[in-house]
């Protein structure tokens, strides 16, 4: 049957006279076959699903179709996904499943699951599934008691990771918290200890680890053991030991746990690593730490793969670990690409796959490719990318390499190929910088491409066209919503034209989505700022100064905003701050001037007492680093000035100080004098 109508009514009609727990089945076994090609690296067979499958002659015409309808307009499945019918088949089926607080709470479940392996294969985030999951949890969450507690435990995990794939940080914290509690934590969270990391290392150092306490019904649960366990590459760097050597080994570092902690604790590095970018060093630690603990369990399959898959991650920005990292990676992709057909692995590799958050063949095989170029395997990278139909990467590569000519032989090829495709002309336009290309992809796509409209306001953004600009990411944004890049370079296009109301709430929107981008709060407290909201631009600096706490960039503006808005204490305490981040940075006198001033007038005596002391502290560092003016020399004596007539010593220091400051400001006036002297001596020769 070739008419693609015809088998949708015919696919639909099978469904309709399956009974309700027969559907159910149908819809679980399609979607595992899906999810053991893609993201379990083995196909799995099932007798019910070919049933509804048949009809249609041609498996390519049947994959199209499937592709199609699970688009969502330009927003497509990866095109190389595998057995791509049978989400389409699960899809069909999970949707004739009734949706309503009388359902089962395993029925509910698994069409969470399906439309967050759905949500997960598109090219970009969807809004309408994480709508529509949204919705789904909700009854759930009023449902949930009906189900046993490990089923409660993966519907928290899973929901955890959901909404932080959508950027719902703290949502997702309290999803995981809750877990905890039901999986039988007293308390989880890192503890510190003295070890050592090198073979070599003399002296030990605070290391990390994961310290936990477990209720004792817990502690009585059966242990499960893994029947496949992955490889863990070693270190190729013979300074390094394979673990970290602690002097007193963690009481906890001895205990087993079951599978479900085990997840919890992986669920914990994944929020660590998207959810608390506070500081990039310390964030890499601390969720290192968890994945070490994860890797010891030595857990099922599936918690295997992604502990490993996101060490290596880690590890890829070390330059004495990125070898480990590429050889583990490589591992990793293989297993993914081998698509095994052995029945004994598949409960293996399925246990609790949905609580790992899986990442799919092509996503691992991707990462293994840019750790590849990290260390000059450019061709090898090339290949897999290739391989994948990653063509931006692959142009990347091109025009890092210098070679654009090829980036662009190899597009025009693929637009002769394949036809127009918006994303093929965004491509042509990144390697030309050519507005035309972007403005035919924004027409092949009818105006519905989020990508053509912010390639070309990116491109209007380097122009320094902002009013531009703001047009072609406004429209962007309204396409496709979840872009905190393109909801940053908004905010600043806004600022540049003068519009700072609009900037502010694109900044706001940034953060909401990224709250740790830093420089989005910075601006937004700049855009407060110009509105005339100078507390609320405080506060705001405040907030980033939390995400960036050694950029001396943000402390410099959180010292003219205190000064400002008379926060005196907070002013002293960033020029400590910046004394402290950089020993040769020249101090700027304008804010000391003002809070000198300000001190000399307080009236407030106890307020008064306090502030002198530290800022005194403050002049003291700073004159022993650079040359204060006469003025500022001169408010530093007065601040010293002894209120105590008799004390011969503290009135010398006085009077030495205000001789400075007499000597820096007669010097001065002589070098002005001088200095105009010889501008009327050269106009009287002309």
């Amino acid at each position: 049957m070739q008419n693609n109508n015809e088998f949708i009514i015919l696919l639909r009609q099978q469904i309709k006279n399956l009974k309700e727990d027969d559907l159910f089945d149908c819809a679980v076994s399609h979607l595992l076959i899906f999810v053991g090609a893609n993201f379990a690296g083995f196909e799995r067979q099932s007798v019910v699903c070919k049933n509804l499958l048949q009809g249609f002659e041609s498996i390519e015409e049947l994959k199209e179709l499937s592709f199609n309808e699970l688009a969502f307009g330009l927003n497509k499945p990866f095109d190389g996904a595998r057995f791509i019918e049978h989400l389409f088949a699960a899809k069909e089926a999970f949707s004739h499943l009734p949706t309503s607080s009388n359902s089962s709470f395993e029925h509910l479940f698994w069409k969470y699951r399906f439309l967050n392996i759905w949500s997960n294969i598109l090219v970009d985030k969807q809004i309408d599934l994480f709508k529509q999951m949204n919705e789904l949890s909700n009854l759930l969450f009023k449902i949930s008691s009906t189900s046993n507690k490990n089923l409660q435990i993966e519907f928290l995990l899973e929901r955890a990771l959901s909404l932080l794939n959508f950027f719902e940080f703290s949502s997702s914290k309290k999803c995981l918290e809750e877990a905890n509690k039901l999986a039988g934590f007293k308390q989880l969270q890192l503890g510190g200890a003295l070890g050592k990391r090198t073979q070599f290392q003399e002296k030990s150092v605070p290391q990390l680890f994961v310290e936990f306490e477990i209720s004792s019904a817990s502690t009585n649960q059966k242990i499960e053991e893994p029947t496949e366990l992955i490889h863990n590459t070693k270190n190729g760097d013979d300074t390094l030991l394979e673990k970290i050597l602690f002097d007193e080994k963690p009481k906890n570092k001895k205990q087993k746990i079951n599978s479900h902690q085990i997840a919890c604790i992986l669920v914990s590095a994944l929020l660590e690593e998207k959810g608390n970018k506070i500081e990039k060093q310390i964030e890499d630690e601390t969720c290192m730490a968890f994945l070490e603990e994860v890797i010891d369990q030595r857990p099922f399959w599936s918690l295997q793969m992604r502990a490993l898959i996101e060490r290596s991650k880690l590890e890829a920005k070390n330059s004495r670990r990125i070898e480990r990292a590429c050889s583990q990676m490589e591992i990793l992709a293989n297993i993914l690409n081998e698509n095994v057909k052995n029945e004994s692995i598949e409960s293996e590799r399925l246990n609790l796959i949905f609580v790992s958050s899986p990442l799919p063949f092509w996503k691992v095989s991707k990462l293994h490719a840019e750790i590849l170029l990290s260390l000059g395997c450019f061709s090898e990278a090339i290949r897999i990318f290739e391989k994948l139909n990653y063509w931006e990467d692959v142009v990347k590569c091109y025009l890092n390499s210098g070679q654009s000519e090829k980036a662009e032989i190899l597009i025009k090829k693929l637009l002769e190929e394949k036809g127009e495709n918006p994303f093929y002309y965004c491509l042509l336009g990144n390697i030309t910088n050519k507005e035309c290309f972007y403005l035919k992809a924004i027409e092949v796509s009818g105006d519905g491409n989020a990508l053509a409209r912010a390639s070309l306001g990116n491109l209007m953004l380097k122009r320094k066209n902002f009013s531009e600009a703001m047009k072609h990411f406004e429209r962007s944004l309204d396409i496709q919503p979840l872009q905190p890049g393109i909801y940053f370079n908004y905010g600043y296009s806004a600022m540049k034209s003068g519009n700072f109301q609009t900037s502010v709430k694109a900044f706001h929107r940034c953060v909401n989505i990224e709250p740790e981008h830093f420089e989005a709060w910075n601006n937004l407290a700049a855009s407060y700022i110009h509105l005339n909201q100078k507390h609320r631009a405080h506060k705001i600096l405040q907030e980033a100064l939390k995400l960036s706490w050694e950029n001396t960039y943000l402390w410099t503006n959180f010292l003219l905003i205190s000064v400002d808005i008379g926060d005196y204490e907070s002013g002293i305490s960033a020029l400590e701050r910046l004394m402290d981040l950089d020993k040769n940075l020249k101090i700027d006198e304008c804010p000391l001037e003002i809070m000198s001033i300000e001190i000399l007038n307080e009236q407030n005596k106890e307020k008064l007492e306090g502030m002198k002391k530290s800022l005194l502290r403050v002049l003291a560092r700073a004159s022993s680093r650079q040359s204060f003016g006469g003025k500022l020399q001169r408010l530093h004596a007065f601040l010293k000035k002894p209120e105590n007539g008799e004390d011969i010593t503290q009135w010398t220091i006085f009077v030495n100080l205000l001789e400075k400051a007499f000597k820096k400001e007669f010097d001065r006036i002589t070098i002005e004098k001088v200095f105009l002297n010889s501008l009327f001596e050269d106009n009287f020769c002309f």
